[in-house]
């Protein structure tokens, strides 16, 4: 992970002239693979025609290859309709099981998209955080990532490592990411999604000290997005409580995970934790870790940057945040409670929007 220290540290465009840019964040995110909802040796739900790759020994949706052990799956893009809530909480009246078939209507997209994982097996799957309409501060069960397979990853020309598509700075003949998930969807955008309800935990979290026990709720699958409007986007809710805030990053409190995982939340007046520099010959203590993470002091929840960050962009938005002052204080981080490979933390849409004060390095660039 050499390259992604260097990468932080020096910022984009200092990076991108030392020719790096093309290729520091695929190599690295994707030696990360959470690879959640299937892939190889992932969970193996029932999709609708759609891409997916199904997991081990299960089934992908209908014009996408099965994963190992995997197979195509139907004809048709159609679910249940229900509410976000009758997915995330069981007891809700209506709820539906995991691998149920489903259609929510007028949900309210909370993040842009992103890369989830790069599977083993060159498997790109995208994400976007959506809310339940309606509501002018998030809540308990009214949030959840939404999941879609593109097109698998490939070599560039002159390349050896394969890559999954960006969804920006774009090359002539360079492929498009090809989910269901439009590319510039935004906060705001009123969505139609069908897909499966699911959950999911990968196994080698049993085996990594502090991993979680807890999987995270999800729509996968997922072979139609319409955009149909926008919509307010709802205020994050507050944690105020110090063991409130702990519990975003336990690994075991499943009845915490279940009703507030995928939903964006705040934190407010937390220091962060003093890592050291994860430069090459790097001195001293630094705010912002490797892989772009802010660990907080007290609850030790980490903060990362894997919705925005974008190794191949030369825009700053897209590099990882600057915090010069390791004795400084954030009055306010808001993020998405996510499963990241196998630590649940805080996800941020963007480094000029969601922290407080904003990075550093923002200026007068607007990130949204």
């Amino acid at each position: 992970m050499s390259l992604r220290k260097q990468w932080s540290f020096l910022g984009t465009s200092a990076a991108c002239a030392l020719g790096l840019c093309v290729v520091l964040s695929a190599a690295c995110r994707a030696e990360e693979n959470n690879n959640p909802s299937g892939g190889d040796g992932g969970s193996g739900a029932q999709g609708p025609a759609g891409p997916g790759p199904g997991g081990a020994g299960g089934t992908g949706g209908a014009g996408g290859a099965g994963g190992a052990g995997g197979s195509g799956g139907g004809a048709t893009c159609d679910g249940k309709e229900v509410t976000i809530e009758q997915i995330t909480n069981s007891k809700a009246s209506g709820a539906v099981g995991k691998g149920t078939p489903v259609k929510v209507k007028g949900a309210v997209a909370m993040s842009h998209k992103f890369l989830v994982s790069q599977s083993n097996a060159g498997n790109c799957l995208w994400g976007v955080f959506v809310s339940a309409p309606g509501l002018a501060e998030t809540k308990e069960y009214s949030g959840v990532m939404v999941l879609s397979y593109g097109v698998p990853a490939s070599i560039p020309p002159g390349g050896n490592k394969a890559y999954c598509p960006k969804l920006s700075n774009y090359f002539e003949g360079e492929p498009l990411p090809g989910d269901a998930i439009p590319d510039d969807v935004k906060p705001g955008d009123v969505l139609d999604i069908t897909g499966v309800a699911d959950s999911f935990l990968l196994a080698a979290c049993a085996n990594e000290m502090n991993g979680s026990k807890v999987p995270q709720t999800q729509i996968a699958f997922t072979c139609a997005v319409e955009r149909t409007g926008t919509a307010p986007v709802p205020a994050p809710h507050a944690f105020t409580d110090a063991a409130e805030v702990a519990k975003l990053g336990s690994p075991t409190d499943a009845d915490f995970h279940v009703r507030w995982g995928g939903v964006k939340v705040r934190v407010s007046n937390v220091k962060p934790v003093p890592q050291p520099n994860p430069a090459p010959m790097g001195m001293g203590e630094v705010v912002v870790g490797d892989f772009g993470v802010i660990k907080l002091q007290d609850s030790n929840v980490e903060v990362g940057d894997k919705i925005y960050y974008r190794g191949y962009e030369q825009n700053d938005c897209y590099a990882a945040p600057v915090f010069a002052d390791v004795n400084m204080t954030f009055n306010a981080i808001d993020g998405f409670s996510y499963l990241s490979y196998c630590t649940w933390g805080l996800q941020p849409n963007a480094k000029c929007t969601d922290f407080d004060p904003k990075s550093e390095d923002c200026g007068s660039l607007t990130c949204q």
